[in-house]
């Protein structure tokens, strides 16, 4: 996940981020990213899109 990337890297120094995405797509979206020590937990909203099955 980039944001556990980000955090290793000492690119993110805080504990609590809200990251945007889906623009594009006008599939607009919150993540929301809560590091407890240097374990990142990762919520938001879904919806589903798509259903169906694969068979490999």
């Amino acid at each position: 996940m980039l944001a556990g990337y980000l955090r290793l890297t000492d690119k993110l120094v805080k504990d609590r981020y809200v990251f945007e995405q889906g623009h594009a797509l006008r599939r607009e979206g919150r993540v929301y990213v809560e590091f407890e020590e240097e374990r990142p937990w990762v919520g938001g909203e879904a919806r589903i899109s798509l259903e169906g099955r694969l068979k490999l």
